[in-house]
């Protein structure tokens, strides 16, 4: 029996998160969310931190500022109220993968 490998470092880590964010799309679903803001910060990184965070088991109260923004920069474009984060895709820009059903 195969045992499974454990990830140990951070650049395994980081190089699955960024590969996930390319695998969804996550550039497109910036703007149908509405993410605009006028930072240098982009959404996917705040993203991609986030899931490391979550990752290392860790919340937002105990996780370590990154190089580039902060824990409350995080939480800010999380809570920003010109970002709807439910919307959905209207019924002509449906992507033809979605069609599938999972009895």
């Amino acid at each position: 029996m195969n045992s499974i490998e454990q990830i140990d470092t951070e650049n395994d880590t980081k190089s699955l998160i960024s590969s996930f964010i390319k695998l969804i799309g996550l550039a497109k679903l910036t703007k149908q969310v509405n993410f605009k803001r006028k930072s240098t910060i982009s959404l996917t990184m705040i993203i991609s931190w986030l899931m490391s965070v979550h990752f290392a088991r860790l919340s937002l109260f105990r996780a370590k500022d990154d190089k580039r923004f902060s824990v409350r920069t995080a939480r800010n474009v999380l809570n920003d109220g010109r970002i709807n984060w439910q919307k959905e895709k209207s019924s002509s820009e449906k992507d033809e993968r979605c069609n599938c059903r999972v009895d």
